[in-house]
C-alpha cells in the first residue's frame, strides 16, 4: 500500500512527456539509418523513383480531373501537363535529396560531436 498513487518504473515505449527525448532521439537514429541504405543506392536511383511516382501521380489526377470537368483532353495538353509533371518531379526529388542529406550530415557531425565528448569524459 505504500507505493499507491506513485508512479512505478514506466516502460520507455510508453509516450509520457518524459519520454520526447528519447522518441525523438529513436527517429533520428531511424532517418540515419533509412537514410544510410538511400545514399549508398545512389542519387540518380533515388532520382528515379521520386520522380518516376510522383509524375506518374499527378499527371493521372490532373488527367482524371481534366477528363471529370470538360471530356478527353488533346494530345498537345496531356504532353504539357507530362512535362510540367516530370520537370516537377526532377526539382522534387533534387530538394528532397538536399534537405536528407544536410540532416543526414548534422546527425554525423552530432554523432561525432557526442562520441569525442564521451571520449574525454
Amino acid at each position: 500500500m505504500k507505493n499507491v498513487g506513485k508512479r512505478l518504473d514506466i516502460d520507455s515505449e510508453v509516450g509520457v512527456k518524459g519520454n520526447s527525448d528519447l522518441i525523438k532521439e529513436r527517429r533520428r537514429q531511424e532517418f540515419f539509418e533509412r537514410w544510410s541504405q538511400i545514399r549508398t543506392e545512389g542519387v540518380v536511383k533515388f532520382g528515379l523513383k521520386v520522380t518516376t511516382s510522383f509524375s506518374l501521380s499527378i499527371f493521372v489526377l490532373m488527367a482524371v480531373m481534366d477528363f471529370l470537368q470538360g471530356g478527353i483532353p488533346n494530345g498537345k495538353r496531356l504532353l504539357v501537363r507530362w512535362i510540367t509533371c516530370v520537370i516537377s518531379g526532377v526539382i522534387l526529388s533534387a530538394m528532397t535529396w538536399w534537405t536528407n542529406e544536410g540532416k543526414y550530415k548534422n546527425i554525423l557531425i552530432d554523432n561525432r560531436i557526442r562520441a569525442r565528448e564521451t571520449q574525454w569524459s
